[in-house]
């Protein structure tokens, strides 16, 4: 199947979304079908937009907010450096981490 077949699809499925967004929801769509069937399938390719934006608002808005925390950790003295700080950079690169690997497709790593 083609990426202008997909679009086409996603945007008879969703028309209120831009062209920018038509594209994500391609991309994550792509990465999250384990079938190419789940692709051309309407109700298929429905689940996999619903479920996909909303893994992508929920990593959107975590992103959000550790990045306000990071922006206030460098408002920090160097010298003031603290156990905290590294959560929240270890926070960041998770989220990050996450957000790659949706758009990706990959499963996610065993943080064990």
């Amino acid at each position: 199947m083609q990426f202008s077949q997909i679009a086409t699809h996603v945007e008879q499925l969703r028309p209120e979304c831009t062209v920018e967004e038509v594209a994500r929801l391609c991309v994550l769509a792509l990465g999250m079908a384990e079938k190419e069937e789940e692709l051309h399938d309407e109700e298929s390719l429905f689940a996999l937009l619903k479920d996909g934006s909303l893994k992508l608002k929920m990593s959107t808005d975590h992103h959000a907010a550790v990045k306000e925390e990071l922006v206030e950790m460098t408002k920090t003295d160097p010298k003031d450096f603290q156990k905290e700080h590294i959560w929240t950079l270890v926070r960041a690169i998770n989220v990050q981490d996450q957000l790659l690997q949706m758009y990706a497709g990959l499963e996610p790593l065993d943080r064990e």
